[in-house]
């Protein structure tokens, strides 16, 4: 919704380049964001169980970045009983429902039909995620985290993904006794995603003063962080 109503608005706005103080905390924002992106890769990679090149190169694409946002949403909102876990399932519905009759949206995200209706719920499917996350401490399907992920990533990126994580020790994966894959996190992945949250709070705290071109020579991030030019470098290994 919110960006449906800045879309719809910024027509209306005026640039906004043309303050300058408010352009210089623009920028501390991007810098904070772009610090908190290439820490968390970091500390994806570097605690991984698999020291790797390659493998290196997997853990740092967008995908582990959505799954590692997933799993952090579903402990921020203390997603921990039956009620709330069923009611989200049917919120998610209602949401892809809701998806299913504005095209105009659909096409906007890039999204099909086809693969909107692969990411509901059937009204059999809800018990079986219900039951699974209570009897598995936060289990979930691998195919229900494709559907719950839908709009992110399709349902074969969301697998090779999951497997993935489960290499690097971040994610458990094993067969229930109906031979489906669950998959439970080990609660590592979601709290690097929120410890890199918190940099990009940190950081932006300290804007409370006017800004000033003179700025510029100035990082605002906390200390021992390393500032954009070690991130920049951290990005380009």
């Amino acid at each position: 919704m919110i960006a449906e109503d800045t879309s719809r608005a910024h027509g209306n706005e005026s640039d906004p380049f043309d303050d300058e103080a408010e352009t210089m905390r623009d920028i501390r924002t991007c810098e904070a964001l772009h610090e908190a992106r290439a820490a968390f890769h970091d500390a994806l990679v570097e605690d991984s169980a698999v020291q790797d090149r390659h493998f290196a190169v997997q853990l740092r694409q967008e995908p582990p970045y959505q799954i590692a946002e997933f799993f952090f949403l579903l402990r921020a909102f203390q997603l921990d009983s039956e009620t709330k876990v069923r009611r989200y399932a049917e919120l998610h519905n209602l949401h892809l429902e809701r998806l299913l009759a504005d095209r105009t949206k659909m096409r906007r995200l890039g999204l099909s039909p086809t693969r909107v209706r692969k990411g509901m719920f059937s009204p059999e499917s809800i018990p079986k995620l219900v039951e699974n996350y209570r009897s598995g401490d936060g289990a979930i399907d691998q195919s229900d985290l494709s559907r719950l992920l839908i709009e992110v990533m399709s349902p074969e990126t969301c697998r090779k993904t999951a497997v993935v994580l489960a290499d690097a020790g971040y994610l458990e994966r094993h067969r229930s006794p109906y031979q489906s894959v669950l998959v439970r996190s080990t609660g590592e992945l979601e709290r690097i995603f929120a410890r890199c949250l918190r940099h990009v709070r940190a950081s932006l705290a300290l804007d409370g003063a006017p800004l000033h071109t003179t700025d510029f020579d100035r990082h605002a991030v906390p200390p021992n962080s390393g500032g954009a030019a070690e991130a920049d470098e951290r990005t380009a290994r």
